[in-house]
């Protein structure tokens, strides 16, 4: 069998990959008080609040795709194929991995997300956020 990858050892690419991050909201129970009155007329702390920061809870923010690296993931160290079925994929897969994002235990790329130039990464990365589009 003859598997063909659209990056070869040793290429330079650049990618893209999605992230999503926490952020630190204001509680909309208390409404940053900490602490309200129940129907008792007693004053309690805020459970919904009462972990971390008081006042405060923590909401993940939706993932956006970024260009890596500022644009640069590096060259191109092993790749690899998965087959439709192998692991939890239902389809054929060519994963890499690049230099700069670790070799062995680094980052693994699919395919999909890698490119041969910068302006392709950015104008990929743009469309992906666009269209909402999921990993």
């Amino acid at each position: 069998m003859i598997i063909e990858t659209k990056f070869n050892l040793g290429q330079e690419v650049w990618g893209t990959s999605l992230h999503g991050s926490n952020q630190q909201v204001i509680c909309p129970e208390c409404l940053g008080k900490f602490e309200f009155k129940n129907p008792a007329g007693n004053t309690v702390q805020c459970f919904k609040c009462s972990y971390g920061t008081p006042g405060y809870i923590i909401e993940y923010v939706r993932e956006q795709w970024h260009t890596h690296f500022l644009g640069r993931v590096g060259k191109i160290a092993p790749i690899r194929f998965k087959t439709q079925g192998e692991g939890r994929y239902d389809k054929d897969r060519v994963e890499y991995m690049c230099e700069i994002t670790g070799v062995s235990s680094g980052t693994v790329w699919y395919e999909d997300n890698l490119f041969d130039s910068l302006e392709e990464a950015d104008k990929e990365t743009k469309y992906r956020n666009d269209h909402n589009v999921q990993a």
